[in-house]
């Protein structure tokens, strides 16, 4: 009998080890998908910065590999290498979004915090793709994706322990946002395409390195199977009402409701808000007044907008010899709602608009349906004409036939219920008679000074006569109008109600404000035979030497005067005192033109004696040789995170000392106001404020105050000093014993 040997044993194939090390397949899907959503996020603005974001993902995927190999250091060593990273990436994600290099050292960062703030207050309420004109919202939002793939970095390769590597989960999550957001704000043509490719590599990223080699295909099926479906379920669960509403959700973070301004003239008290916020930011070549509308109808009263001023189109001359009178500027709108777009002289057009412009009168836009409101920005192309004064007294009379209606002038009727006469002055030097529209009939010659004279502006036509006697020419009778406004006229905000306000502030009252004097400035211009219309809204306000930006307040609120003169176009001049807030504040602004510049040499020094800018002319750009270069910042050091804290601090004091000291003293005593418990009511004025002081040491201070501000020309502008400062201090410690004292020196600190 033999012996039989045992069957063979069937052993099993070992199923082999993961398709990929642990490591490399992490950082394999991670790059895919970083790469895809970075290419997708930056599409989200015009041009598109897809191929920068590009390079950062790519970037981040070597940092997060560098931080994969970090597990076997000490760990005071690794967190100083983490830190390294991070600050690499901090920069290099600043770099990639536009951020110029020169904000990211400690002297711009005062710049570069109120920039993003700018952009991220305004980014809720954009359309997406961003093509506006306002380069911070375009860097606030490029600014996302780095952030997201920088965190997504740490999240996915910190080492945890020997054998576990980041949070896997919250590192897809950051990720998928790279790839979803733009998804959601620039749907593609092809959306369920994208859905399908984001959600492969999602899979990817989270299981491809626990795939046993031999089993891949099998898990490749599976995910495909897994995708088709979604791609044919997904139409079925396409809703008309999303779950998240996120339009609304953006709408509601934006301000809705800002600072409104009426421009037509009324006279009044002013009552407009005058509590210092900003309204409106300007990138100009220089500064000017930022001009809103043009009001171009005296109706016996008042100066007002016309109606239907859209059907005269452009209406002006432009000198194409002079194209340095053609400028860009860049105005975002900052606290305020508005339906015209802010301008400067006569505006050519408007671009990178978030709303549609279309015209509403000789250079002006409006917005076609909605208003403009805070964080809108936008550019204009205008035509702002500084002729040297040899140039406009030589400018001469030859008037085109459109500054017609800027010689009329309505009267107020002679009895209640009859029309309102309307005079139409000859221009100036012209033989033409005046004519004038009585009871529907026009009359010239003795019939039309016998209706001016049996109206209430008898005696302002006698004056406007009487200063034309003395001139030859049309400036120089622009000048005697402004050399008799500047003698014995008075600023006052609260100037008398009167049943005809210009006559009586000329004859009665002299004492008024913008609006007083720019519309009786216009009113003798146009009974001299000069063509003039009143501008309104805002002087230059103060320049942002950091941000290299004019910042506009609502105390810059402004009516001025504009005179057509041949050659020229329409130019500026401002007859208002200079302490009016609107020309006091910050900056002095000098008028458009100066009052006592005396005659040219000759022509070939008329360009050198054009009128000086109104307000401070921009510092130019730092040339590029003086830019720090970018591969400094690859291989900086560290810099400490309490540095940015210092550095920011130390540009807001530098902000702070740059303001005007009445501004500051204005700002501290409502801020003392309110930590001592007794905030100011709206709309409480200096007087009423010195009155509740009165017979306490902090009068002293609201009396400097009010001196600075509304005193007249040559006071003293500094304001309160440091011995009127501590008896305010002395007087809201009153009566509070040892914690009172110490409150008001929190509310009023010295300095």
């Amino acid at each position: 009998m033999s012996a039989t040997a045992p069957p063979p044993v069937r052993r099993r194939a070992p199923s082999g080890g993961p398709l990929l090390p642990r490591a490399l397949a992490r950082l394999l899907a991670f790059t895919l998908l970083g790469a895809v959503g970075a290419i997708a996020w930056g599409g989200m603005v015009l041009p598109a910065r897809g191929w920068a974001l590009l390079a950062f993902a790519l970037v981040a995927a070597a940092a997060g590999a560098a931080l994969a190999h970090t597990g076997r250091l000490r760990t005071s060593v690794r967190a100083l290498v983490a830190a390294s990273i991070a600050l690499g990436l901090l920069i290099l994600g600043a770099l990639a979004a536009g951020i110029p290099a020169r904000l990211l050292v400690p002297g711009g960062w005062g710049e570069l915090a109120a920039g993003i703030a700018q952009g991220a207050e305004a980014s809720p309420g954009i359309t997406v793709p961003y093509g506006g004109a306002d380069e911070w919202v375009r860097i606030v939002l490029m600014l996302g994706a780095p952030v997201l793939l920088g965190l997504a970095a740490f999240l996915a390769f910190w080492p945890r322990t020997r054998d576990r590597l980041g949070l896997p989960v919250a590192a897809a999550v950051a990720l998928a946002a790279v790839s979803a957001v733009p998804a959601v704000q620039v749907p593609g043509d092809t959306p369920l395409v994208q859905g399908a490719v984001l959600a492969v590599l999602l899979v990817a990223f989270l299981g491809l390195e626990r795939v046993p080699r031999r089993a891949a295909p099998l898990a490749a099926g599976l995910v495909a199977a897994a995708t088709v479906a979604g791609v044919i379920a997904a139409p079925v669960f396409d809703a008309d009402e999303p779950l998240i509403d996120y339009e609304e959700i953006a709408q509601s973070l934006t301000p809705e409701v800002g600072q409104r301004f009426a421009w037509d003239h009324e006279y009044g008290p002013m009552d407009w808000p005058r509590d210092g916020s900003e309204v409106l930011r300007v990138k100009a070549p220089r500064g000017t007044y930022w001009k809103a509308t043009a009001l171009t109808i005296f109706d016996g009263i008042r100066w007002e907008r016309e109606a239907g001023a859209e059907r005269r189109g452009l209406q002006t001359e432009i000198n194409r010899d002079r194209p340095d009178w053609i400028t860009k500027l860049r105005f975002t709108v900052r606290g305020m709602t508005t339906e015209e777009f802010l301008g400067a002289g006569t505006v050519l057009g408007i671009s990178k608009s978030p709303r549609q412009p279309v015209v509403s009168g000789p250079g002006e836009f409006r917005v076609e349906d909605r208003p403009l409101r805070s964080g809108h920005t936008y550019e204009a192309e205008a035509y702002v004409p500084r002729p040297s004064t040899r140039a406009l007294a030589a400018a001469g009379t030859l008037y085109p036939a459109f500054v017609a209606d800027e010689l009329a002038v309505q009267l107020p009727p002679e009895e209640r219920g009859r029309p309102r006469p309307e005079v139409r002055f000859a221009p100036f030097g012209s033989a033409q008679p005046a004519l004038a529209t009585v009871d529907g009939q026009v009359v010239a010659g003795a019939r039309v000074d016998a209706a001016i004279r049996r109206s209430a502006y008898a005696r302002t036509y006698a004056l406007a006569q009487r200063l034309r006697a003395g001139a030859d020419t049309p400036y120089e009778y622009v000048r005697a109008v402004e050399r008799h406004l500047a003698r014995g006229f008075t600023y006052d905000e609260s100037p008398p109600a009167r049943a005809v306000p210009l006559d009586a502030f000329l004859f009665v009252d002299r004492t008024g404000y913008c609006q007083q004097f720019s519309g009786a400035m216009a009113l003798l211009l146009r009974m001299g035979g000069v063509p003039a219309r009143v501008a309104t809204g805002f002087s230059p306000g103060a320049y942002d030497r950091d941000r290299r930006e004019y910042v506009v307040r609502d105390t810059d609120a402004h009516s001025w005067v504009e005179v057509y003169s041949p050659g020229s176009g329409w130019v500026a001049f401002d007859p208002t005192p200079g302490e009016s807030p609107a020309r006091s504040r910050d900056l002095a602004a000098p008028p458009a033109l100066p009052r006592d510049t005396p005659a040219d040499p000759g022509p070939a020094q008329e360009r050198d004696r054009e009128p000086e800018p109104v307000g401070p002319t921009p510092e130019p750009a730092a040339e590029d040789a003086r830019a720090i270069p970018r591969s400094v910042f690859v291989g900086g050091a560290v810099l400490l995170l309490g540095a940015i804290a210092a550095g920011a601090g130390v540009a807001h004091r530098r902000r702070r000392r740059a303001r005007a000291p009445v501004a500051t003293a204005l700002d501290d005593l409502e801020r003392a106001m309110r930590r001592v418990g007794r905030p100011l009511p709206p709309k409480t004025t200096l007087g009423a404020l010195a009155q509740r002081f009165a017979g306490t040491a902090g009068e002293p201070y609201v009396r400097a105050l009010e001196r600075a501000r509304y005193g007249p020309p040559g006071a003293s502008a500094t304001g309160p000093d440091a011995r009127e400062r501590a008896g305010l201090r002395r007087a809201l410690g009153a009566r509070g014993g040892p914690l009172g004292r110490l409150r008001a020196w929190w509310a009023l600190p010295p300095g």
